[in-house]
């Protein structure tokens, strides 16, 4: 099924996709975000099994801003 993503945080540990702005926080040294999926070799973005993940700075490659619509594979 797709799913529409307001942000697409692209990384040397993966690419990780947000439903929406608020669940990205900057910090001193890096970037939380909050209940993100990431995107799978297939194309298919899977949500992580975790409340936050912490992506350093000196790890992130770009953040993208928009409306993005990724096929989305939703646990059961």
């Amino acid at each position: 099924m797709k799913e529409e993503y307001s942000v697409i945080i692209l990384s040397k540990s993966g690419d990780f996709l947000l439903e929406n702005e608020e669940q990205l926080n900057r910090r001193e040294n890096g970037i939380e975000a909050d209940e993100p999926y990431i995107m799978t070799e297939d194309e298919t973005a899977h949500r992580i099994r975790a409340k936050e993940v912490f992506i350093p700075y000196s790890s992130v490659e770009n953040i993208q801003y928009g409306k993005f619509e990724q096929e989305t594979e939703k646990a059961n």
